[in-house]
């Protein structure tokens, strides 16, 4: 069987089960395993009422039934005729059940032949030889009547819906065995109460879910805490903060599991302590000798001749420049911990536009942040993110005949969304999937980490970083929440 998804029914219920959480398919679980067995036996129960009901008003019926035929067993019934509804013999055989009618157990007795065509009718309403078409449904108990086997009705309902039994008794008139049948309709009160008891029942089977509801929430919340527990920091481990000891709680197979994961967390909190030791050590042994070879191309460019002056301006570039990776790659490499707060977007753009304009004349800006956009992000970082963007633009629109960097700032229902474009050559298609990568630059001066470290302060803040399709230059949305949410 399919459905719209294409998929073939046990697919599809995997593909459910898997987007509910445990505690949910617990909580359904046990919410279906108790409306099975509440609804099963919530019928059984019904069923087993409602027949010994019926069985007991078929047993009174027959008992009635026979000592109503054995009133008429020496009447002229069976030589009525059509147009003698007022006959003294109708009226006697009136007068016969008046007594079983009086009982507040029969509601009416009918006299019928093998055509079902009527010879007495209680209640008058159906003329002698008409035939009683209701009887029509108990054909078959008819027909054991008259073959000398009593039998009885199922319930059924008149026109005011209200429940009847019928009992048919084979009558011996004018010593003329099983010569008519003797039809007695009783009313089921008794299925008032079933109908009562019903409603008690559904009372009981709603609140028993509303229990097995709160039962299996309570219960699947003890089951399932851990196991978010260790969901939780195993997302944390995942974005790589092993700063929090781990939890370990719950059973057994949980604790194994928990234990094993912490250990695990503090293998890679070592070794990543280690690694921040060497780099630093790295970064320091390597700028030691920077620092003596600027100092001494510093002392070299006061004495030196004008032959080597550019050899000596090239090698402080370069040292420079060596500088710049390291810091670089020493920010994108040690820990990242965001302390996010409210933070005024004009403002830190204007800071930003402030130092960037001074170092880079004749640069248009095209500023439209909404007034008071504020967002919710780690101060440091969205400076070091929108930093490094308007960096990156400055230097693409460089060989531009009329350079200009627009920044775009509106709020967006949850979010605020941030668009920085510039008119300069754009991203090639073919690198538009390796410019958040580290190391990764199409500048022979760039370090290749400005991107990629301002996409993982961007996730470090719940934010999304991405490069949007342009028809000129280069674009980049940054979407940064503007309240509170949880870490993920």
């Amino acid at each position: 069987m399919k459905n719209k998804f294409n998929l073939s029914a046990p697919d599809f219920l995997s593909r459910i089960r898997n987007r509910l959480k445990l505690r949910s398919q617990f909580i359904i679980f046990l919410l279906i395993q108790s409306g099975i067995i509440l609804g099963v036996s919530g019928i059984y129960v019904d069923w087993q009422v409602r027949k010994a009901v019926e069985d007991e008003l078929g047993q009174k019926l027959l008992v009635i039934g026979h000592v109503a035929a054995e009133q008429i067993k020496n009447t002229r019934a069976l030589q009525l005729v059509p147009g003698e509804e007022n006959s003294r013999t109708l009226q006697g055989m009136h007068n016969r059940f008046a007594p079983v009618l009086s009982s507040q157990i029969i509601a009416r007795i009918l006299l019928l032949d093998s055509n079902r065509a009527c010879y007495f009718d209680s209640d008058r309403q159906i003329p002698i030889g008409v035939e009683y078409y209701r009887a029509r449904l108990d054909a078959q108990e008819i027909d054991s009547a008259f073959a000398g086997q009593p039998s009885t009705s199922r319930f059924f309902f008149d026109q005011n819906n209200k429940p009847f039994k019928s009992v048919y008794i084979p009558v011996e008139i004018d010593q003329q065995k099983n010569a008519a049948v003797l039809c007695l309709e009783a009313s089921a009160g008794g299925l008032a109460a079933i109908y009562t008891m019903r409603k008690v029942l559904l009372t009981i089977g709603i609140l028993a879910i509303i229990g097995a509801v709160l039962s299996a929430g309570i219960i699947a919340r003890q089951v399932t805490r851990p196991l978010e527990n260790l969901e939780k920091a195993a997302e944390a481990v995942g974005r790589g903060k092993f700063d929090t000891p781990l939890e370990q709680t719950g059973s057994s197979e949980i604790v194994f599991l928990a234990q094993t994961i912490e250990e695990m967390r503090q293998a890679i909190d070592d070794r990543q302590q280690r690694q921040q030791m060497m780099l630093a050590g790295v970064a320091h042994e390597v700028r030691n000798p920077l620092g003596g070879i600027k100092l001494f191309a510093s002392v070299l460019q006061k004495t030196a001749n004008e032959e080597l002056q550019p050899h000596i301006v090239k090698i402080t570039k370069e040292v420079n420049h060596l500088n710049e990776i390291i810091t670089d790659f020493l920010s994108y490499a040690k820990p990242v911990q965001a302390n996010p707060e409210m933070v005024n977007i004009n403002q830190v753009v204007a800071e930003i536009h402030a130092v960037l304009e001074t170092q880079n004349r004749g640069l248009r800006w095209d500023l439209q942040i909404a007034d008071d956009l504020t967002v919710f992000i780690d101060p440091g970082h969205i400076r070091q993110i929108l930093s490094n963007l308007l960096q990156n633009a400055v230097l693409a629109v460089r060989e531009s005949e009329n350079p200009i960097v627009a920044i775009l700032g509106e709020k967006k229902r949850n979010h605020a969304q941030l668009i920085i474009s510039d008119n300069g050559p754009g991203v090639a298609s073919e690198v538009r999937d390796k410019i958040f990568q580290p190391f990764f630059t199409t500048r022979n001066e760039g370090t290749g980490l400005g991107l990629a470290l301002a996409r993982l302060l961007a996730e470090e803040n719940n934010s999304l970083l991405a490069l949007q399709q342009s028809e000129s230059g280069a674009k980049f949305r940054l979407i940064v929440p503007i309240f509170e949410v949880e870490n993920k």
